[in-house]
C-alpha cells in the first residue's frame, strides 16, 4: 500500500542508523586515542564517564578524570600502539 508506514521496517532502519552512529562514534574514539588528537577523544567522552582499569590508578569517575588519564598516558600511547584485525559486526 503507498504510504503504509511498515513499523517492522522503520524499526530496522532505526536500528541501522543507531548501529552506524555508535560505529562512527567508535572510530573517532580509538583513532583520536591512538593519534593524540585530545580534542577529538575529549568529545567521544561521556559527561557520567565511569571506568575501571587493570590498577588502582586507572579509576575514573568523570569525564574531567578521564581525559587526565588519557592527557597522562598520551606519550605511552601515541605512535606507540596500533588497533590490528578489529572486526566489528551486528
Amino acid at each position: 500500500f503507498l504510504g503504509y508506514d511498515c513499523p517492522k521496517a522503520n524499526m530496522k532502519q532505526r536500528q541501522t542508523a543507531a548501529e552506524s552512529a555508535a560505529l562512527k562514534v567508535y572510530q573517532k574514539y580509538w583513532e583520536s586515542y591512538l593519534g593524540g588528537d585530545l580534542e577529538a577523544f575529549s568529545s567521544t567522552i561521556d559527561d557520567r564517564l565511569e571506568m575501571i582499569g587493570t590498577s588502582e590508578g586507572e579509576v575514573c569517575h568523570s569525564k574531567a578524570d578521564g581525559i587526565a588519564f588519557y592527557k597522562a598516558q598520551m606519550a605511552e600511547v601515541v605512535g606507540k600502539v596500533e588497533m590490528r584485525n578489529s572486526q566489528i559486526t551486528s
